[in-house]
């Protein structure tokens, strides 16, 4: 799961950075790394890890605000371990656009 998906914004492609965490010491360095490729083309991080987060996890990620696309607000560090993966927990990130305009049905 390593790498990056996209999502097209109004016409430019936007990419938000994954992370998998290999081992149980999840802590917040982690977070920072992830953080630290962040830029205008990769706005969104996703730490996946196999335990849950800590509150230090937590509270760096949530310093790191929010990136806002079509009026809808995303955290720009999300959170997600394995566990709830499994429980169908997924990243929220900007709904990709269509890479065609559909036509009118008439």
């Amino acid at each position: 799961m390593d790498g990056v998906k996209p999502f097209i914004e109004f016409g430019n492609v936007i990419k938000a950075e994954s992370s998998p965490s290999r081992d149980n010491n999840s802590e917040p360095r982690m977070i920072r790394e992830v953080l630290g490729v962040l830029d205008d083309q990769h706005p969104i991080g996703v730490l996946v890890t196999l335990a849950p987060s800590t509150e230090g996890m937590r509270t760096v990620a949530a310093a790191a605000g929010f990136y806002e696309s079509a009026g809808k607000k995303y955290r720009k560090m999300q959170l997600i371990c394995v566990e709830d993966m499994l429980k169908g927990v997924s990243p929220e990130l900007p709904t990709p656009a269509p890479a065609f305009a559909q036509p009118r049905k008439r």
